[in-house]
């Protein structure tokens, strides 16, 4: 436990430094597509329960209950971009969980025109990742994980490798308290292979993130708050068209000023889980960051907002979520989860 915690604040160390806009590659891997995790606003790290989906973005929360779980999601973003998660999951008793998923964007078909315009043909562009994920129990509330991800990206005629990995600590308190909390660095590694030959080898961008959830035992909900990108306090962006402003009639100048509080809100997402029973809850989020960037200025409607709900339905798991990044639309999740192996039970009947 010890040394896994030493090798979080390593990583937090060397990527405290790290910008997190245009100087990295490989967006897609900060992406789920999994329902829950997009109601819930679009990162989710620290509910300790048996949905595998989670544990694709936090390893450390990969456990024994997940065991023999397959797990399926798809997105449908605007115009014709999608994507889709797959994941299968098996425990081992004294080696742990292990988890094996593959993430995928596709961006759709575009026109390929010549530098006159002469219209050509046309291309597609997607990015594919393989993940192979370890969770393990150290005690009775500490749990560690770690993930590498398989990197590949073909838009158009380029093609690019790259390696990337996760790790993470999780606590998960008893049931009468219901307090998971988790520690991570997700996305750390590189190109192997650039788009060109000509291009320099890019890093993955990295983060380090917090995250914390309460479930209240003599109430039906659950809060859940994420801290992101630990390793930057700012990373507010300013549009240098609207930044700066000039009176008509003095002709000054100002330049917008970005507060405090606008700069510590933007790492927070906040969430909550109404579990109604154990068959059906709604979820609800709100992501400071999002609402703060793609929002209009005169029309900001429900941008940075996110909805959803979780069904059992006899042996499956059903989820559906919906998040709001621009008034233009919203982006539309859809999971289904179940074990194989509980089709293939008997049910047990009870004794006159």
């Amino acid at each position: 436990m010890k040394k896994f915690t030493l090798a979080l604040a390593c990583i937090f160390s060397l990527y405290s430094s790290a910008q997190i806009g245009g100087n990295g590659v490989y967006s897609f891997l900060s992406l789920s597509a999994s329902a829950r995790i997009a109601a819930l606003g679009g990162t989710f790290i620290a509910v300790n329960d048996n949905d595998p989906n989670p544990a694709t973005m936090n390893p450390s929360l990969l456990n024994s209950s997940m065991d023999n779980m397959i797990s399926f999601s798809g997105v449908k973003y605007y115009a014709d971009v999608s994507g889709g998660d797959a994941s299968y999951t098996k425990a081992y008793e004294k080696l742990g969980t292990f988890q094996v998923a593959a993430h995928y964007i596709n961006y759709g078909t575009f026109t390929s025109a010549d530098i006159y315009g002469n219209i050509n043909g046309s291309f597609t562009a997607a990015d594919h990742a393989l993940q192979i994920g370890w969770g393990y129990q150290t005690n009775k509330y500490f749990n560690v994980g770690s993930d590498i991800k398989f990197i590949y990206s073909h838009l158009e005629e380029y093609t690019s490798y790259g390696l990337a990995g996760d790790i993470a600590v999780s606590y998960a308190s008893d049931s009468a308290r219901g307090v998971s909390a988790a520690l991570m660095a997700r996305n750390f590694g590189s190109q192997i292979k650039q788009y060109t030959e000509s291009d320099e080898k890019e890093p993955v961008k990295p983060e380090v993130m917090f995250g914390f959830s309460k479930k209240f035992p003599h109430a039906p909900f659950r809060v859940i708050l994420t801290y992101r990108h630990i390793e930057k306090f700012d990373y507010t962006y300013l549009n240098p068209i609207t930044a700066l402003s000039v009176d008509p009639l003095t002709g000054e100048v100002t330049l917008t000023e970005i507060t405090f509080w606008d700069k510590f809100s933007r790492h927070f997402i906040l969430g909550s889980e109404l579990v109604f029973s154990k068959n059906f809850s709604l979820r609800y989020a709100y992501n400071f960051q999002r609402r703060a960037e793609m929002k209009l200025e005169n029309k900001g409607g429900v941008s940075g907002m996110s909805f959803g709900f979780g069904l059992h339905v006899n042996r499956f798991y059903v989820s559906f979520g919906m998040a709001q990044y621009h008034v233009a639309g919203m982006s539309n999740h859809l999971t289904v989860s179940t074990n194989p192996y509980d089709f293939f039970r008997k049910k047990t009947v009870a004794a006159d």
